[in-house]
């Protein structure tokens, strides 16, 4: 299930006509693919931003994390506001970012999925107002082990 959505939401990504490139963490064994036209970031290239600067994303590896439903608990603790997916296969959640000024705050995804080898792939999206939540789904859910 979880290759086959990520195979969707590659071709998702592809038929909007963008060429792809892949971001991966620091160690290589997490991906996500964006747009070609997203920035990389230069001092940590495990992120990356759109050209709009209303998407900005980052993608870790958790060697030592399994990757389980969260309870009750979890949630509290970690302020989730929307619950999209909480499985063994995939915890994909919305919280709130903080606000700076006199904007509204940014709305940040989190997604967890295993890893091939061991642990988990994690990622972090923040959306700014007016970001496009189809465009920020369809690169989120392309998490995945590096290739």
């Amino acid at each position: 299930m979880t290759l086959g959505l990520l195979i969707l939401s590659a071709s998702l990504l592809a038929a909007q006509g963008a060429a792809t490139k892949a971001i991966k963490d620091d160690k290589g064994a997490c991906q996500v693919l964006v747009p070609a036209d997203w920035k990389v970031g230069t001092m940590l290239t495990s992120s990356a931003r759109d050209p709009k600067d209303t998407l900005y994303i980052q993608v870790m590896w958790e060697q030592d994390y399994k990757v389980a439903p969260f309870n009750e608990l979890d949630m509290k603790i970690r302020k989730i506001e929307k619950m999209f997916e909480n499985t063994a296969q995939r915890v994909f959640y919305q919280t709130k970012g903080m606000k700076i000024g006199p904007t509204p705050p940014s709305t940040i995804w989190t997604l967890y999925t295993p890893a091939a080898q061991k642990g988990a792939c994690h990622c972090n999206l923040t959306l700014k107002p007016g970001a496009s939540e189809q465009a920020a789904k369809d690169i989120i859910m392309t998490l995945g082990p590096a290739k």
